[in-house]
């Protein structure tokens, strides 16, 4: 209980006296400190019945995500074209166009031609018979391309070089690079096939070079690390060529 209604309170009075002070030495009162305002951020809450995408003890990606979410999983692999697959999404789109399907076919009539495509690895390379070069020692060749140039009086046809690769097989009767060595040395000029199968092996299309000589003859590198194919590649300089 105070005793004077006008005697002011102890912090009061506290205050009183040390602004009395200050002022009495000349002395600015400090500045009140500011107290910066801490946000907390709150992570929002987990679902609980949220599908993980991962196995959180083995981190293996969850193979039943798609099934119980209807979303891909984005860590596993994109799925193969199955036959399956592919039937089913014929079925859809035969039904979103409208047409009918008679025991899971679509009632279209098929095409009356087959249509099929060339390929590159469907060819065989016929040299003379007198080389003893069997088609099958032929690993690739390239096609000649023809540019014409034109010069002072007409124009002249240049026909580019074939390179062919020759697997070199262990035979004693017959030696492939000793072969190719005679021809080279001698200039011998000889004619050229290139002949172009389907896949029942009938010949669709023939390329014929003729006046050939061979212009280079290249032998593949050893090496102890090397267990390919030893190869040898020649380039033939055509002098003419037709299709057929």
């Amino acid at each position: 209980m105070m005793e004077n209604n006008n005697e002011q309170p102890k912090h009061k009075r506290r205050y009183k006296k040390k602004r009395t002070k200050m002022e009495n030495n000349n002395e600015q009162p400090k500045p009140k400190r500011r107290y910066k305002k801490i946000t907390k951020k709150v992570t929002p809450i987990k679902d609980v019945n949220e599908i993980p995408m991962y196995d959180p003890y083995t981190g293996e990606p969850n193979p039943h995500y798609e099934e119980l979410t209807g979303k891909p999983n984005p860590l596993l692999p994109p799925k193969r074209l199955t036959i399956d697959s592919v039937a089913e999404t014929i079925r859809k789109g035969t039904e979103f166009l409208g047409l009918p399907i008679i025991n899971n076919k679509v009632d279209i009539e098929p095409t009356k031609e087959f249509v099929d495509v060339k390929t590159n690895n469907r060819f065989l390379v016929l040299f003379p018979e007198k080389f003893g070069i069997n088609p099958t020692y032929v690993k690739s060749v390239t096609r000649p391309s023809l540019v014409i140039k034109r010069k002072l009086i007409g124009r002249k046809l240049e026909i580019s070089p074939v390179v062919v690769e020759l697997i070199d097989l262990i035979k004693e009767e017959f030696k492939l690079n000793v072969k190719l060595n005679d021809i080279l040395k001698e200039h011998k000029r000889f004619n050229l096939t290139i002949q172009t199968v389907n896949p029942k092996g009938l010949v669709i299309e023939e390329m014929k070079l003729s006046d050939c000589f061979i212009s280079e003859l290249n032998f593949s590198p050893l090496s102890y690390s090397d267990d390919n194919l030893s190869v040898t590649t020649i380039t033939i300089i055509p002098n003419d060529f037709t299709i057929v």
